[in-house]
């Protein structure tokens, strides 16, 4: 079996400075305590192999995705996907910050991809996108214009979500 435990901000902070046997035993303590009763004798077993990450002090993530605090607006991730300049847009912004739906989420990134992806080929061809409009990518109509797709691949070949 394979144990996979998430734990994002704020209460990742707790670990910093641990080691990653100290964090795991503490993982393993609480679900220990989630899954027997205090006066069961059972114990899980050791894990064969532990990975621990710190996703807030990766030089290659420095934290991975989104976090939004108190105080955040519902409608801030398309804040931060308006493209720049808005008067003629050069630079289109994708990524789970910038989803409404799929906030740090794989779904997200992919979504707002999908999003941007559309606005950048529909500027192209001279339309204006409305981001204010455009919460989710499968929310929008067909583009007028046809987008030539490779053969080759099955992916490509799929019907979007409606």
């Amino acid at each position: 079996g394979v144990i996979v435990a998430h734990i994002w901000p704020p209460y990742a902070y707790g670990y910093q400075g641990q080691s990653d046997e100290q964090v795991v035993s503490k993982i393993l303590g609480t679900l220990r305590d989630m899954m027997y009763p205090p006066n069961c004798t059972s114990t899980l077993p050791k894990p064969l192999d532990a990975l621990v990450t710190r996703w807030d002090t990766d030089p290659h993530s420095l934290g991975s995705y989104s976090f939004h605090p108190v105080g955040s607006e519902r409608m801030d991730p398309l804040a931060l996907a308006a493209p720049h300049p808005r008067s003629s847009p050069r630079l289109f912004f994708a990524g789970e910050a910038t989803s409404l739906l799929g906030q740090q989420c794989v779904t997200g990134a992919v979504e707002s991809g999908r999003r941007a992806a559309r606005a950048v080929a529909g500027t192209a061809h001279g339309e204006s996108f409305d981001f204010s409009n455009a919460a989710f990518s499968w929310d929008l109509p067909p583009p007028p214009w046809d987008v030539p797709r490779p053969a080759s691949s099955s992916l490509h070949n799929r019907k979007a979500p409606k």
